[in-house]
């Protein structure tokens, strides 16, 4: 059947026209591009930040390790517990250094005991307030020592010609005005001057290296006639965290030092050793 006549049937098409030209088709038509691109982003977003993320704790790394301070000594010691040098590690040191070197009968002969130790010093002690408590008539002791050239009371052993120096100051306080102490290591000191000094002078306290001391005992220069006392700066370590017996060299001359000397007068004559 045929539209009635009233029907205005060119105002649909119209209708019809002004949505396909209408701003809201083309901006849906626009959008969908739009859209495809806002999921691909957050794709490539987070690998540049994992990047930067990385290069920013490298840095802080380097910045933290530039910045790190350098330890000392004192800190290096702070951090480590100190404990009280024991007569036993020297026994039991000197007996494996002579393990395969000496028989079993000269082995025996070097065996040190409890009793040929007085107590050591304890890390927090100080040494004048240690050398008081041990040789409480020193100043006495001294005042008779008058006839022995070369034959000091008291000898200590060190690792080095500067820790000889720097012990024999903090010595200062106990060994009071009348003690004469001969130097006894390399540094600055030559071999003739130091025999022509104990040949001539009566000492009462040795400080020195045991390459040194071993040397001037076999020369006959020094004695041990007088001697009462043998300090071993056995705790005492250098800038690389070493004590005396770490060390190889100074290790061998202070084992032989005390087979060929030391312990024939600590056995036989009760002359004392003694760790700081």
């Amino acid at each position: 059947m045929a539209d009635e006549l009233n029907d205005e049937w060119w105002l649909e098409n119209q209708q019809t026209l002004d949505y396909f030209n209408s701003d809201d088709k083309v901006s849906k038509t626009i959008s969908k591009p739009a859209c495809t691109t806002s999921q691909t982003s957050p794709v490539a977003g987070p690998v540049v930040t994992s990047e930067k993320r990385r290069l920013q704790a490298n840095d802080t790394l380097r910045e933290g390790k530039n910045k790190r301070k350098k330890k000392n000594i004192t800190d290096e010691l702070g951090e480590s517990k100190l404990t009280t040098a024991c007569p036993g590690e020297l026994v039991v040191a000197l007996q494996t250094y002579y393990e395969d070197k000496l028989t079993v009968v000269e082995r025996e002969k070097l065996q040190l005991t409890d009793d040929n130790f007085e107590a050591a010093k304890s890390c927090e002690e100080d040494i004048c307030d240690y050398m008081r408590t041990l040789i409480p008539k020193w100043n006495k002791l001294v005042r008779k020592h008058k006839t022995s050239h070369g034959s000091p009371l008291l000898l200590i052993l060190c690792s080095s010609a500067i820790r000889c120096l720097e012990l024999n100051r903090e010595f200062n306080t106990f060994k009071g005005d009348k003690c004469k102490v001969a130097k006894l290591f390399a540094k600055h000191l030559k071999m003739k001057e130091q025999q022509s000094f104990l040949s001539k002078n009566v000492i009462h306290m040795g400080i020195g290296t045991p390459h040194r001391i071993l040397q001037l005992l076999q020369d006959g220069h020094l004695k041990l006639d007088s001697l009462r006392y043998i300090i071993v700066d056995w705790s005492w370590r250098d800038q690389k965290l070493k004590r005396l017996i770490d060390q190889r060299e100074i290790k061998v001359d202070l084992f032989k030092l005390f087979e060929s000397y030391i312990v024939s007068k600590v056995t036989e004559d009760f002359v004392k050793i003694c760790l700081i």
